[in-house]
């Protein structure tokens, strides 16, 4: 087992600097060198994996209801097997609100488009201020202090 003294630092560092130094001159880029896998094959779509997943955890979500439900309808229902039952569907529903992109209640905000409460009539409210606006005479605000110009 390797430990992190000062000696080995100075010599991870080294490491470091020479590789970043080589990179540079080469004319490479870090992602050229070290590439990422992807999660699916090598030709499917880049939300293709998302998209068997979601499946997948969908598939699990209604196995686990129709035991639920079996288990449930009993003439004497296991309250243990309920509670593994329900614990497993949690995770599901968290896992399949993750892929399918829904974000947690109250934590999306309105964009523009949909800013406002939505009138009876299909059109937008219109909000009123909850202070009268300030009036501004014509010639505009008066000038509370005389300024005089500097010396010179």
């Amino acid at each position: 087992m390797a430990r992190i003294t000062s000696a080995t630092a100075r010599e991870m560092a080294a490491k470091s600097h020479a590789a970043r130094l080589q990179r540079r001159t080469s004319g490479t880029q870090a992602a050229e060198t070290f590439t990422q896998t992807p999660q699916g094959g090598p030709h499917d779509a880049a939300g293709a994996y998302v998209f068997r997943r979601l499946g997948r955890v969908r598939a699990q979500l209604e196995l686990v209801d129709r035991a639920f439900e079996a288990e449930a309808t009993k003439a004497t229902p296991d309250g243990q097997r309920l509670n593994w039952f329900a614990q497993a569907q949690e995770r599901l529903s968290e896992q399949e609100r993750l892929l399918s992109g829904r974000p947690l209640p109250g934590s999306r905000r309105p964009g523009k488009a949909d800013a406002g409460p939505a009138h009876a009539d299909g059109g937008w409210m219109n909000i009123q201020p909850a202070l009268p606006e300030p009036q501004v005479p014509k010639g505009g605000p008066p000038n509370l202090m005389p300024v005089e110009p500097p010396p010179g």
